[in-house]
């Protein structure tokens, strides 16, 4: 009687961990997690620029992402203009310097994304200017 007591509270142990080591696994929030989605960056700013080129940074405040996706639009009223990937950094790396033919006197705008092996952030840092 006592040994299947005993294999009861241990498969019981058993089951219990299991689930706990899975909850991990699927936690968004957990790095080590396939499904993790990292936070996004904040405090994007735009350090100098001229009709070539833009430099900026931001702060990395996202834990395990591995990397970030930095897009551009040109802001025309006129037209509906959608956001192009104009590059991609590796982790850690928290500036950016991009050169194209800017038009004077448009605004541009800027988003820049965290991303995971499987998720990009839900939200971004943005900036934008006017050449």
């Amino acid at each position: 009687m006592l040994k299947f007591c005993l294999t009861l509270i241990l498969m019981f142990i058993i089951i219990s961990c299991k689930d706990n080591l899975t909850t991990v696994y699927d936690n968004e929030h957990d790095y080590r997690s396939a499904n993790y989605v990292p936070d996004a960056p904040q405090n994007f700013r735009i350090i100098e620029y001229n009709d070539t080129t833009v430099s900026f940074m931001w702060d990395d405040v996202s834990n395990g992402e591995d990397g970030f996706i930095i897009e551009m639009k040109l802001y025309d009223p006129k037209v509906s203009s959608i956001y192009e990937r104009i590059g991609v950094v590796e982790k850690d790396v928290n500036i950016f310097e991009y050169q194209h033919n800017f038009i004077k006197d448009k605004f541009y705008f800027f988003k820049v994304w965290s991303y995971s092996k499987n998720n990009i952030s839900l939200k971004y840092a943005y900036g934008h200017l006017k050449i």
